[in-house]
């Protein structure tokens, strides 16, 4: 399972093209005030995870690597760049 929480006022998207072709996903699920009230199943390469809240993602593993392609594509209003040119980026591993 991963756990991922928005602590900012904007939505952020969290996609990884490499990581979503390296797992099987067996939901996502949608946490507001703790509460489950929305799961979402299928083949998943990108979520969305709107201001001040949580979603859980489960998946199961089918590869092992790393894949560098982590970001968020969502556009900043004050630069006109994207979170991704601002840094918001990453790797994940599967060991």
């Amino acid at each position: 399972k991963i756990t991922l929480f928005n602590n900012s006022n904007q939505k952020h998207y969290f996609a990884s093209r490499k990581f979503a072709e390296s797992v099987f996903t067996r939901k996502v699920q949608v946490i507001i005030d703790g509460k489950k009230i929305a799961e979402v199943k299928g083949n998943i390469s990108e979520v969305e995870v709107f201001p001040q809240s949580v979603i859980e993602w489960w998946v199961v593993p089918i590869r092992t690597g790393k894949f560098d392609d982590l970001h968020c594509h969502v556009k900043d209003e004050k630069t006109g760049k994207t979170h991704n040119q601002l840094g918001m980026n990453g790797v994940i591993s599967i060991y």
